[in-house]
């Protein structure tokens, strides 16, 4: 399955524009080097901010292979995001269900995002940005990766309930916790280095972990609030 396979999988209402760009993609082959660039571009400055024809001139083509091969930017966008997402969701599906009890398939549900770090540069900023503006243009495909990553955290607490090892609890707001917590912490990497680097010592001070760090740190933290006992 292909990334508008995908996308036009995740949801009913893809727009007129996502099928004109799959029908181009059949035609012309792999655009990998094109949405690697227009990720990059988007996380940077936003879907308003973004322009095609930087886009196109960091892939190495012209702005008319870039529409022909895609289309405009808003099926540029939307097939950025469904890729981003699809693969942060299918990520976390596959780790959790090699997980056998609820405690590890929550530790795995929080560490496929680490798991996941290349494409925590782009989808972690994206995100945050959509989040401020409402998901304005949030197109319905990403929409229905975060639904079933949602989906899939439900289904772990309702386990870890159902068998004694958790307190019941709301998964939207232990969402809020482990996504809010690593989205941000992904997204503020380069004002963090400008932070340490204008503050002495602040780096032998506080310890600033890694990516898969920061995720093992919050998947303790999640699991000690939801174990039944520990309070």
């Amino acid at each position: 399955m292909n990334l508008f396979d995908k996308l036009r999988s995740g949801a009913s209402g893809t727009s007129h524009r996502c099928r004109w760009a799959e029908r181009r993609c059949r035609r012309e082959g792999g655009v990998e080097g094109i949405l690697e660039e227009a990720a990059k571009e988007f996380a940077a400055k936003g879907y308003d901010g973004a322009r095609v024809d930087e886009i196109a001139q960091a892939a190495g083509v012209n702005k008319a292979t870039l529409y022909y091969q895609i289309g405009d930017k808003e099926a540029l966008y939307f097939a950025v995001l469904d890729q981003v997402m699809g693969s942060l969701d299918a990520a976390i599906g596959q780790a959790v269900e090699a997980a056998e009890d609820a405690q590890e398939k929550l530790r795995q549900f929080v560490l496929a995002f680490s798991n996941q770090d290349g494409l925590m540069r782009y989808v972690a900023p994206i995100a945050l940005r959509e989040v401020a503006a409402g998901g304005v243009h949030m197109p319905p495909a990403a929409m229905a990766h975060m639904s079933h990553v949602l989906k899939t955290l439900k289904e772990i607490i309702t386990l870890g309930v159902d068998r004694g090892d958790f307190r019941p609890a709301n998964p939207m707001m232990v969402h809020m916790m482990i996504v809010g917590s690593l989205f941000f912490y992904a997204a503020n990497g380069p004002l963090r280095e400008k932070v340490i680097a204008a503050t002495p010592g602040l780096r032998e001070a506080i310890p600033f972990p890694s990516m898969t760090e920061a995720a093992e740190h919050v998947a303790d933290l999640v699991i000690f609030a939801l174990k039944r006992g520990d309070f």
